[in-house]
């Protein structure tokens, strides 16, 4: 245990108390706990007066295993940022070591009921295994992407959305798990004779002379009962059936199923997203040169709320290519979001099981092609294009190295905007100058030498060649260098808790309550002081009623940052006019937008800047 967090003191996103950290110490916890439990209720055994007893000193004995990685990571604190140490702590606590005390549990429990050390650690593991099995096959045979297992706890599935927090469902999950550990307790108790579990003990437990232990055991058994059969109810298990009645609605068009919420989508808008979704998939089956497409379904959601409570995702869209189907909410007429998850659906038809997706050794995802492909049957973007956007990056010295990118893990130690777009630019370019079936080869096998002929460096290095001849404007570089500067989510500062924050943010200003939200900003800021992003959006809140004198300091503050993109320069310059706008100082204002309009900005902000200018 020990060592495990101090490799994860190295390791970005997993160096401070919190869920990722977390996860890891209850899954290798819970492994060790299974053993640990079996061992010391063979150990303990013999000096304990009674069942309880020795369960009681089983599980107090779990503190060897929880102790040295919260030692350990809490210390790194002094050189990783922890934002909230708490909330970690929290983390730590209902993972790792609930997690813990639930494994210690079946491990004692096993010994006592099989007899003996090793066949009391066999057994334990096995339990474990089929467990953990159970909830992986749920994972692979239902829609949601999240699991609550009482070993590691709580495990989000999606790694962009980064809103993790411990809800209600992670709570009643956890007393569900507690009410289980007692649930064993009654059942040894009952079984218990001299120092020994057995059937005789539990047989020699009359109802009249232990009545109260077998009341005890029937509650228990009831409430392990309700508690698993409101699994649904309360959010911590839910199976197809359950998201499709919570939604309610439904269209079919073969090859497509529409499962939509009938409660925000009205039938009509419903019928309209359809006849997207068919003009959609015949754009795809163009690209890809089919005629007939398998029968899939797409799940829309009315909110992301509404798709995290029942599917997991919240930021994220999703796509299941072995159940054929995709997950998708709020989707507009147009929208590209949808094209993209369907392109993961139709793609499945071309790769294998059990995943459907470019794989080694059927579970090895390679993400770079997975992802890639989808962005390459997009349709046309509106103002940049991915070869454009790329040649843009490239020129800016943000471009990640694509070979990686298409490695094994790649692809996700890079910011989502870099890996989406140079891979979907690689991989759009093969299927153009290359064609359909070489494209659906190459997502099938995952290996570009076999099926061009070409070594990947080759491929990588004529793109690069082609794509630096792209011409790109002041305009396409200066959107650039604003967009591709994020760093990747576990590379960020608490990237949980200032998702959480500015999620939390978002909801209080669509609540109208801005005075709360400018508070929760300025802890995001005390967080992240040389964050542009985090800046721009506490001055454009309080931009709306702060003096512009107020205003000056804050928007100083954000101008004195090196590195700071032109475009954020400029619309934190366009805040400062606003506010003197407001103010009465036309003039001022005026002067301002003058200044700004003259530089390289995107269409949209040049007119609504330019129009500011002319007013005032």
């Amino acid at each position: 245990m020990s060592a495990a967090a101090l490799v994860c003191c190295f390791v970005p996103g997993f160096n401070s108390l919190g869920y990722y950290s977390a996860l890891v110490m209850a899954a290798l916890g819970s492994l060790l706990g299974l053993t640990h439990g079996a061992l010391e209720a063979n150990r303990l055994r013999a000096s304990a007066t009674s069942s309880l007893e020795l369960m009681w000193r089983v599980a107090g004995s779990g503190w060897v295993l929880l102790t040295p990685p919260v030692l350990i990571l809490g210390l790194n604190a002094l050189f990783v940022p922890n934002c909230d140490l708490v909330e970690g702590a929290g983390f730590y606590a209902m993972s790792a070591g609930l997690g813990i005390l639930f494994a210690t549990q079946v491990g004692c429990a096993c010994t006592l009921v099989v007899g003996g050390r090793i066949r009391g650690v066999i057994c334990a593991l096995a339990v474990g295994l089929v467990w953990t099995a159970k909830d992986c096959l749920h994972l692979y045979t239902d829609p949601p992407i999240f699991v609550f297992n009482p070993f590691f706890g709580f495990f989000s599935g999606a790694i962009y959305d980064d809103v993790i927090a411990i809800d209600g469902r992670f709570v009643w999950f956890r007393i569900t798990s507690l009410v289980q550990v007692a649930w064993m307790w009654s059942i040894i108790h009952l079984g218990w004779h001299e120092g020994v579990w057995s059937i005789a003990g539990l047989r020699a437990r009359g109802v009249r002379s232990a009545s109260r232990l077998w009341m005890t055991f029937a509650l228990l058994s009831f409430l392990c009962g309700a508690l698993y059969g409101a699994r649904a109810t309360i959010g911590y298990e839910i199976d197809q059936a359950s998201i499709e009645t919570a939604l309610g609605g439904r269209l079919e068009s073969d090859p497509i199923t529409l499962i939509y919420d009938r409660a925000s989508i009205e039938p009509e808008r419903a019928e309209r997203l359809m006849w997207d979704a068919r003009f959609r998939l015949s754009q795809l089956s163009a690209q890809l040169e089919e005629s007939e497409v398998a029968p899939f379904t797409l799940f829309l959601y009315g909110s992301a709320d509404q798709k995290r409570r029942l599917m997991g995702a919240s930021r994220v869209q999703f796509a299941k290519p072995w159940l054929r189907q995709a997950h998708i909410h709020n989707s507009t007429y147009g929208n590209r979001i949808l094209p993209h998850e369907m392109a993961h659906v139709v793609l499945g038809a071309y790769s294998f099981a059990p995943l459907y997706v470019p794989a080694r050794w059927g579970g090895l995802v390679n993400a770079g092609i997975l992802e890639g492909a989808a962005v390459a049957l997009e349709p046309p973007a509106t103002r940049f294009n991915v070869h454009e956007k790329s040649a843009a990056m490239r020129r800016l010295g943000l471009a990640p190295n694509l070979q990686e990118l298409l490695g094994p893990d790649g692809f996700w130690s890079q910011p989502a905007s870099r890996s989406y777009t140079l891979t979907g630019s690689f991989l759009r370019w093969l299927h153009r100058t290359r064609g359909a079936d070489s494209f659906k080869a190459v997502y099938s096998s995952a290996d570009f030498a076999s099926v061009y002929g070409e070594s990947l460096e080759t491929l990588v290095s004529t793109w690069e060649g082609w794509i630096d001849d792209q011409s790109i404007s002041p305009e396409l570089l200066a959107w650039a260098d604003y967009a591709y500067r994020q760093p990747g989510v576990l590379y960020r500062v608490c990237p949980l808790e200032i998702a959480r924050l500015n999620d939390s943010a978002g909801r209080l200003i669509e609540s109208g309550r801005e005075t709360e939200a400018v508070e929760v900003l300025e802890q995001v800021v005390d967080h992240l002081p040389h964050d542009p992003g985090s800046l721009l959006r506490l001055a454009a809140l309080k931009a709306q009623s702060e003096t512009p004198a107020a205003l000056d300091a804050l928007i100083e503050k954000a101008l004195a940052l090196e590195d700071l993109p032109m475009l954020l320069r400029a619309r934190f310059e366009e805040l400062r006019a606003d506010t003197r706008w407001r103010h009465g100082d036309t003039q001022g204002a005026g002067s301002i937008y003058g200044e700004i309009s003259s530089l390289p900005l995107l269409p949209d902000q040049r007119r609504l800047v330019a129009l500011k200018r002319d007013v005032a």
